[in-house]
């Protein structure tokens, strides 16, 4: 008992520096456009009292500005899809953490409830015209049924060190979920920011398992491979994923000269 007292307390205390960072700064929430502006679009994709949204990981001169500038391409059928894919699982991982928060007051998830309302996509929805999948919703509701089971199933964790695991799982997923939409889309727009989206989420997911390792836990990973984990791990020490694969010249994977003509 007195082990995992200390144990809860460690990570109460310590996720202040080691994991609350990509909570703080990547919640997975964006600001709502305001008369057709972003808060803080004008210094790049900063939300309220200068805390980036979700993932963006978005330097200052590399925001919303940025992708105004990019003229907008035609959405395929499949980039549609991502997108609202990816909404609906950002939108999970919220209300799971939202869920924590109650659960286990004074401890990071905490700083969920201090979030910008709305979504990450609000920029390319109203670039493009698109409906929110989870428009009205309240926490636990999803266009995609299963995901209410998993809400369900996980909501209900009274370990706060397995709520992190999860918390983290969720993050895992999204982020392969982003890798995999990136792969399907050719608009310059959406390329950049699934980067920098990834680059966010990896850093949130690199810091956590971090934490864990602090307090004597493991993180297992469930959707990457140990050795991926371990190299998005050092990746992130050494400036964040994403960047080898992001080449302004063109080269790599991320080449954000490809949008649809």
């Amino acid at each position: 008992m007195k082990k995992l007292i200390i144990m809860a307390l460690i990570i109460t205390t310590v996720a202040a520096t080691a994991f609350a960072a990509p909570w703080k700064n990547g919640q997975p929430q964006q600001p709502q456009a305001q008369n057709g502006q972003y808060p803080g679009s004008g210094n790049g994709m900063m939300g309220e009292n200068g805390d980036r949204p979700h993932g963006m990981g978005m330097e200052d001169n590399m925001g919303f500005r940025m992708l105004e500038s990019i003229p907008a391409s035609e959405l395929s059928a499949k980039e549609k899809q991502d997108i609202e894919s990816l909404i609906e699982y950002e939108k999970l991982l919220g209300d799971i953490e939202a869920a924590y928060a109650k659960t286990f007051p004074g401890s990071m998830f905490d700083r969920h409830a201090d979030a910008p309302h709305g979504t990450a996509f609000d920029f390319f929805l109203e670039r493009y015209g698109l409906d929110n999948p989870v428009e009205g919703m309240k926490e636990g509701e999803y266009k995609n049924s299963s995901l209410e089971s998993r809400y369900k199933k996980l909501a209900g964790e009274t370990e706060l060190k397995d709520a992190v695991k999860n918390s983290l799982a969720l993050t895992e997923e999204l982020l392969v979920k982003v890798r995999q939409a990136r792969e399907n889309s050719d608009n310059e727009d959406l390329d950049i920011f699934y980067i920098r989206f990834e680059q966010g989420l990896a850093n949130r997911l690199a810091s956590g398992a971090k934490l864990l390792v602090f307090v004597g836990e493991t993180y297992k990973p469930s959707y990457l491979s140990q050795d991926e984990l371990d190299e998005l791990i050092l990746n992130t020490r050494a400036g964040g994923p994403g960047r080898k694969d992001f080449q302004p010249d063109g080269q790599g994977r991320g080449n954000p000269g490809r949008g649809r003509k």
